[in-house]
């Protein structure tokens, strides 16, 4: 058994210490690995991305069990079971396809939806004990929910999340590509209700009606510098995928025409100093 992930910057067995991983896969004889090899593979459907980047590991293991947090997300609304396979991409390479998907939010679903049909992970269990609301990734409230949630198709697992929240899966974009082409699972909740109401999505996050797409930059949050929490490591800066971001005298300057709205630099900042 293994435990891997792929941070945006630096190995994941230091996010693994930090968070008190490590010491719990040591005492179960667990190994921790960085996601950080690379191989392209062809996609099963081909929807949109023929081939994608993924560390072969994880798709030469047995079974793969996706173990994503409930929690909000700016540009894609929540992270759930298929957003959260997007850390089956290597590194630095997630900016290279956060750039070739650019602000067109449904492309960049469809590619989540093309790893998530590739990698097939064999169970998804979602912490939703303590999750975060508001303006996530990173920005958010932390609210407490006592709820761990579990099925074998990360779709269906989305699905029951949404539909708990008081939405419909056209309002998560990972579930409206795979209604789009036949593949949204019909749900059976089983055990306690998912009565998730209440729960405070980020603003802009909810995808604007086909008539209006042509306005979706006007109304997409942007990045803004909380500075008096800024500690100039420059780290916003090296994870922007269209490198719409420069330092001046340690201070990110945002260039709002290349911003393509993926808040990976907001993602990044654990101190909170970017917001939306």
């Amino acid at each position: 058994m293994i435990i891997g992930d792929s941070p945006s910057l630096g190995p994941f067995q230091l996010v693994a210490k930090r968070t008190g991983m490590s010491e719990v896969a040591k005492s179960e004889g667990v190994e921790i690995i960085n996601l950080d090899q690379s191989v392209t593979v062809h996609t099963p459907s081909g929807f949109s991305f023929k081939k994608i980047e993924l560390d072969p590991r994880v798709l030469e293991v047995n079974h793969v069990i996706n173990l994503p947090k409930l929690k909000t997300h700016s540009m894609t609304l929540l992270t759930l079971g298929v957003k959260n396979l997007f850390g089956c991409v290597p590194g630095m390479k997630k900016t290279s396809w956060h750039l070739k998907a650019g602000i067109d939010r449904e492309a960049f679903s469809t590619l989540l939806l093309e790893i998530a049909l590739t990698v097939k992970p064999s169970l998804t269990i979602l912490d939703a004990v303590w999750g975060m609301e508001g303006n996530g990734p990173s920005a958010g409230d932390l609210r407490f929910i006592g709820k761990l949630i579990a099925s074998k198709d990360p779709l269906a697992l989305d699905r029951a999340v949404v539909e708990g929240l008081g939405l419909s899966p056209e309002d998560l974009l990972t579930l409206k590509v795979a209604q789009k082409r036949s593949l949204l699972p019909e749900i059976k909740v089983l055990g306690d209700s998912l009565n998730l109401r209440g729960f405070k999505l980020p603003k802009g996050a909810i995808p604007l009606p086909s008539p209006f797409k042509f306005l979706r930059r006007f109304f997409m949050p942007k990045p803004k510098l909380a500075p008096q929490k800024c500690e100039g490591c420059g780290e916003c800066a090296q994870v922007c995928p269209p490198r719409a971001i420069k330092l001046k005298d340690k201070r990110p300057i945002f260039d709002l025409e290349k911003c393509i709205c993926c808040y990976c630099c907001q993602e990044i900042c654990i101190r909170g100093a970017i917001k939306l």
